[in-house]
């Protein structure tokens, strides 16, 4: 069985300083939810949202999922996407120049302060620079342009990682499963892996949705059990089945996210459901009726949220409001 999932962190909450990189924590991740970008993998295994994973524990998993690719346990597939939810933010990191360190002590205030804590060798994040020496700066850009101003200088070095529309998504094999103790693993189908990957998001959104709600309600279930994505609850409604052509089975969600009690047994199932721009209306409206009461309706744009509303009288959810990381965990390309 998957191994225990860490609890979500509240937003806020200070960033993560380790990952855990055991085989079978990362395996286990990959093979409850069927194929996760490594952005969502890290979030998961970290308990935060992908857009405040650190960029130099993203790294470690990277080199740890290269590993557990050469001793054939993953693959990763390469896939395109235009969906701002799942490409990787765009980060850079800053660390002191030679010039830079040595000129340290001839700064005052801001300047001497963050080039004494930098070195040559170690990169540092933007939002971690910015929040411990610029929090007096209310603006944004304002904070970049102090960084900026500083590599213009010659004092810090600066490198950035750059989104190009491409995702590396992993999947487990089936001697990973093997490893783990599972059966034989039943991959989403590849045509539908952005549909696939954008619901994983859904569910990672309402765990932290959920996490924020057991600070006041510590009874709610807010902690992870399981995840049923497409091809398992297929499965589970066939099983038993009589199969002849052209039977229909009743309408099933995208997935079905379990989560439980921290203080009772009490668990709950809550149904996902992504609403994409490619259904017809018909579709969204049959979906809607035919869908439990309980299902949670996620969509990618505004304009989504008000043409579904307008056919279905069913407002959905915007799925970027769920995971957007807090202000002060989120890390952009200069800051």
């Amino acid at each position: 069985m998957p191994p225990p999932f860490p609890r979500v962190r509240p937003k806020g909450s200070p960033a993560p300083t380790s990952i855990p990189l055991e085989t079978t924590a990362v395996l286990g991740v990959a093979a409850e939810f069927g194929a996760v970008t490594i952005w969502q993998l890290a979030a998961l295994l970290l308990g935060v949202v992908p857009g405040a994973v650190p960029l130099s524990l993203y790294r470690r998993l990277r080199l740890k999922i290269d590993r557990l690719r050469t001793a054939k346990l993953l693959t990763i597939a390469i896939d395109s996407t235009t969906s701002r939810l799942l490409r990787p933010a765009e980060r850079a990191e800053y660390r002191a120049t030679a010039y830079g360190a040595s000129r340290a002590t001839s700064h005052r205030g801001r300047r001497r302060n963050l080039l004494a804590a930098l070195d040559e060798t170690n990169w540092v994040e933007s939002g971690e620079l910015t929040a411990a020496f610029c929090a007096d700066i209310a603006d944004e850009h304002a904070r970049r342009g102090k960084l900026q101003q500083m590599v213009v200088e010659g004092l810090l070095d600066v490198r950035h990682q750059y989104n190009d529309g491409r995702i590396e998504v992993v999947f487990p094999t089936a001697a990973g499963h093997r490893l783990l103790g599972l059966g034989l693993p039943i991959p989403p189908k590849r045509v539908a892996i952005r549909h696939h990957l954008l619901t994983v998001e859904s569910a990672i959104g309402i765990l932290h949705e959920r996490a924020a709600q057991r600070v006041a309600s510590p009874e709610v279930p807010s902690e992870f059990h399981s995840y049923l994505w497409d091809e398992p609850l297929r499965s589970r409604a066939q099983k038993g089945a009589f199969v002849r052509r052209g039977m229909r089975y009743d309408s099933l969600p995208d997935a079905e996210l379990w989560l439980k009690s921290a203080t009772s047994d009490v668990t709950e199932c809550i149904p996902l459901e992504f609403l994409t721009s490619d259904y017809s209306e018909k579709t969204r409206q049959s979906k809607v009726k035919k869908l439990p009461p309980s299902t949670q309706f996620f969509v990618e744009t505004p304009a989504m949220v008000a043409a579904i509303e307008r056919q279905t009288k069913q407002r959905p959810r915007l799925l970027r409001d769920l995971t957007q990381p807090a202000p002060d965990t989120l890390l952009s390309a200069d800051g």
